[in-house]
């Protein structure tokens, strides 16, 4: 089959700035107030530990009292801290394992310390950014970027998009709109992919790899863009393009390898591993995978009727009826 262009980039769409400044839990992170600014006492002597039975409380913002003992390490637990109105006492190991009462004396309150200040870093906008594409900190409310996913700068990504836990998507690459991107995928670097696309969890989709709309990618399936890789021979000048044509589905932990056409809603069966291009609607299985079938766009298999595999073709749910499949 003849490669066919694929879009470049969605119509409308986020471009990633050069930080990931949406992320509100790491914003947060970065202007929480310096660790001083609420102490905690240590109590222990040199060779016994605080007693398991002490109350372990958050310092008092004024007027907080400590509990006489030795120097404070910082391996020691911390012991418990009351106001100047209620003199403080803490258990205190002894030899004998005893817990001995000590009284508290006064600590004088220490001036609050001021967040740091963490200076925004200005977006960088894509160097050619798509018409009506939007540059901001922040994807709009229909874009789901998780605050665990790494998007880098300059990458698109469609409206309606959604990117779960630990993803990342490489420099260059674009992603359709209503995609759905699962947990622990990478895609990139320069990688397309169509509108509508769903990419199950723990798939890598390389740099030679082409999705064109509606693919669905199952769990754990595999890609590869090297046909005969070396752990010290650089070889990605020998990338060999893949393309996996609309409304295809590729099966759980199925593999494929380099240099392959998947056609149009052709299926790949769980497990198989594809060596050779798969023609449009085929239904392959096995290893290496061989055709032992077709499916509908609906992704049910079609029924023969016992006639010549080139003859007309029914899906038994929707009734579509597909002249001539080839049986390349």
């Amino acid at each position: 089959m003849a490669p066919r262009a694929h879009s470049a980039a969605p119509e409308t769409v986020y471009v990633a700035p050069r930080e990931r400044a949406w992320s509100d839990a790491a914003a947060a992170a970065a202007l929480k107030p310096a660790a001083a600014a609420a102490p905690v006492a240590a109590v222990a002597s040199a060779s016994a530990p605080v007693s398991a039975g002490a109350a372990l409380k958050p310092a008092a913002a004024a007027g907080a009292a400590v509990v006489a003992g030795a120097a404070p390490s910082s391996a020691a637990p911390v012991a418990a801290v009351a106001s100047a109105s209620a003199p403080a006492y803490a258990a205190v190991a002894t030899a004998a394992g005893a817990a001995v009462p000590v009284a508290a004396a006064p600590l004088t309150p220490a001036a609050p310390i001021a967040p740091i200040p963490v200076a925004a870093s200005a977006p960088v906008s894509a160097s050619a950014p798509a018409a009506g594409a939007l540059d901001s900190s922040r994807p709009p409310a229909d874009i789901f970027i998780h605050p665990t996913a790494v998007v880098d700068a300059g990458v698109a990504i469609g409206k309606g998009t959604k990117i779960w836990h630990f993803s990342h998507i490489l420099s260059g690459s674009t992603v359709g709109e209503g995609c759905n991107i699962g947990q622990n995928v990478v895609i990139g670097p320069d990688v397309a992919v169509g509108a509508r696309c769903k990419i199950q969890n723990n798939v890598s989709v390389y740099k030679g790899v082409t999705l064109e709309e509606g693919v669905f990618c199952g769990p754990a399936m595999v890609f590869t863009n090297i046909y005969n890789p070396r752990a010290e021979i650089p070889k990605m000048d020998q990338v060999r393009p893949t393309i996996v044509r609309r409304g295809a589905t590729l099966g759980a932990n199925c593999t494929i390898v380099c240099g392959v056409t998947i056609g149009r809603y052709a299926f790949v069966g769980a497990g198989a591993v594809v060596t050779r291009d798969v023609p449009d609607h085929a239904l392959v299985v096995g290893n290496p995978a061989r055709r032992i079938g077709y499916m509908c766009e609906c992704g049910e298999r079609l029924r023969d009727n016992g006639e010549r595999l080139t003859d007309n073709r029914e899906c038994p749910a929707c009734g579509k009826i597909y002249p001539r499949l080839s049986d390349a």
